[in-house]
């Protein structure tokens, strides 16, 4: 009955999220179990009750045996139920812990509540609902990773699936009440020609057979709706700690932002060294960035800070606009080399500050999300923070970072060495060897030193390849590693 393909902790920008595999397995097959086994104690009520009453129309003495409910069936029932609750508690612990890291947004509830809230008088009503309604938005992918208040994203389906399973088992729930009422024995006599005949029988009469199935059928739909979020909320959490989907209140770079009135700066010049993609994206997302409004330093602190812990983010990095444009630009080079080579842009105003969303994915690993974010603080400067692997990489001078990227993209992309040929040997690449000269021009041999051991660190992940370069360059001025 187990939902998982392998249950090893997958890590998100947000940390380590424990697989709910197992556990949604154990919760969709117990309670299933127990609505099943409840069907069969409610029929096996009803033939009782139709015996008792085929013998008290026909009674063959002074007296007869009383209608008992099935016991078996009925101690099975209550068993699996109580099986059930537990696995549906520790289920909701580890989702919501697992929200808590995948989200900054605050649950309404405390944790300790995912327990007390059932057995605690009164709030027991709807503080489960609460606690499955926050799990259930703060996973959707939907919802931004740093989002400041689950109120802004009330509209993220799901919500209402969460009500129709509280419903449904709420009304079981007080049918069951009904149902125990219904059962008290009741003293039943009457006179025929021969007997004066009594028995004991449910108070209800066949108003219990019908509130038992009634119950149970409302239990079974609750048990669907239930069964279906286990689902919807794994695979939620899986797509939020590998690839989430796109918040549905961040507008594209191309919308208009608004932008407060300061004084003006002069507007950052694009990167004018490559065409590649990831430099075409430093560019939008410094242009964007800098048409953003001016954020106050304390936003930007309160926004880092609901997401300091989840992303492993040591710092705000403060940089002006070509410095900002050069660490992008390594930034997602070493994000290429490791396999996360799409790219998002977006702008988000949903909380303060409004901000850059820069996002890599990766089309296969579960952690295949590095989230990068960017404010502007005006005059020319802007702030940037994010997933632990942007302070991974070095800071190199920006005349070198698009070199630095485009010898990242030749190696993964096809090596600095052209593959073997018969007759001729492995070849240089020319690309690669006319940056080395140009390297060596600039700076000498320290340049060239500093850009290998940056393209080495980026390509870390593809054994060989920074070895591979050090070849390609022999020959340069004194170049010889």
């Amino acid at each position: 009955m187990t939902m998982s393909t392998g249950q090893q902790p997958i890590r998100s920008g947000a940390g380590p999220v424990r697989p709910l595999g197992v556990l949604g397995g154990w919760v969709i097959g117990l309670v299933a179990a127990t609505v099943v086994v409840q069907f069969i104690s409610d029929f096996i009520d009803w033939a009782h009750y139709a015996d008792f009453e085929r013998r008290w129309d026909n009674p063959q003495s002074g007296s007869m045996p009383d209608w008992q409910s099935d016991l078996w069936a009925g101690v099975i029932a209550m068993v699996l139920l109580l099986g059930s609750g537990i696995v549906v508690i520790a289920w909701l612990w580890r989702a919501r812990r697992n929200a808590e890291a995948l989200c900054a947004a605050p649950h309404r509830l405390p944790v300790g509540w995912v327990i007390g809230g059932w057995f605690c008088p009164v709030v027991n009503f709807w503080f489960p609902h609460m606690l499955m309604t926050d799990v259930v938005r703060t996973s959707d992918p939907r919802t931004p990773a740093d989002a400041e208040d689950l109120a802004r994203f009330r509209g993220v389906p799901a919500p209402a699936l969460v009500t129709a399973w509280w419903m449904l088992f709420v009304m079981s729930w007080l049918l069951d009440f009904v149902s125990l009422r219904l059962s008290t024995p009741e003293l039943r006599s009457k006179t025929t020609g021969e007997y004066y005949v009594t028995a004991y029988s449910p108070s209800g009469g066949g108003s219990l057979v019908a509130v038992e199935l009634i119950g149970t059928g409302l239990l079974a739909g609750a048990a669907i709706c239930l069964g279906l979020l286990v689902i919807r909320v794994r695979q939620y959490q899986v797509a939020r700690a590998g690839r989430p989907i796109a918040p549905a209140a961040a507008a594209p770079v191309t919308d208009a932002v608004p932008v407060t009135a300061v004084a003006p700066a002069a507007a950052p010049a694009p990167m004018p060294a490559d065409d590649s993609p990831r430099h075409k994206h430093a560019d939008t997302a410094v242009i964007v960035a800098d048409s953003l409004p001016i954020a106050e330093s304390g936003d930007i602190e309160r926004s880092f800070g609901r997401v300091r812990d989840s992303w492993h983010a040591p710092e705000i990095l403060d940089l002006d606009a070509d410095r900002l444009r050069a660490r992008i630009a390594v930034i997602l080079a070493a994000h290429a080399a490791e396999g996360y080579t799409e790219v998002s842009v977006k702008t988000s105003t949903d909380n303060k500050p409004t901000l850059v969303h820069l996002d890599s994915f990766h089309p296969t690993r579960p952690d295949g999300w590095r989230p990068v974010r960017i404010a502007n603080r005006g005059n020319g400067r802007f702030a940037l923070y994010g997933h632990s692997s942007i302070y991974q990489v070095s800071e190199i001078p920006p005349d070198n970072a698009d070199l630095v990227a485009e010898l990242v993209t030749i190696g993964t992309t096809r090596g600095y060495l052209k593959p073997y040929e018969p007759g001729a040997g492995s070849i240089i690449d020319g690309r690669t060897k006319e940056i080395g000269r140009q390297l060596h021009s600039r700076g000498g041999i320290d340049m060239m030193r500093s850009v290998h051991a940056a393209v080495a660190e980026r390509v870390r992940h593809h054994p060989g390849l920074a070895r591979e370069l050090e070849h390609a360059w022999d020959g340069i001025g004194s170049w010889q590693r």
